[in-house]
């Protein structure tokens, strides 16, 4: 039988559903690449939208939370678009246990330059 434990795409989208965001999944599965799977700017997986408002979201699961950090600190150290993206608009790094629906969300914004130190 399927489990019925929602994965963190699943967990996320329903965690800003709720809170009136609508949510679009980013990143895609590049079959020709052996199921490679790509994200927008290098770290987003989803961007969750409402009036005036757009967050970029890098979901996991939170024993990989501080991965996906270094991932993005690395990103932006090396001058990827993804740091562009930080100086004007947030990313929400979100991290789920598999018991739970509540995430850890890490605010990542316009002050990613103090956050990351890249230099």
């Amino acid at each position: 039988p399927k489990s019925k434990t929602l994965n963190t795409w699943q967990k996320t989208k329903k965690y800003y559903e709720a809170r009136g965001y609508t949510v679009v999944k980013t990143e895609y599965r590049d079959a020709f690449a052996k199921f490679v799977t790509h994200d927008l700017l290098e770290c987003i997986d989803a961007l969750a939208l409402k009036e005036g408002e757009v967050i970029g979201l890098q979901f996991t699961n939170a024993g990989n939370h501080a991965n996906h950090r270094n991932k993005i600190n690395s990103l932006v150290a090396a001058g990827k678009p993804i740091k562009h993206w930080l100086s004007v608009l947030p990313l929400h790094l979100i991290s789920f246990t598999p018991e739970s629906e509540d995430p850890r969300i890490e605010i990542l914004g316009k002050w990613a330059d103090e956050i990351f130190k890249t230099g």
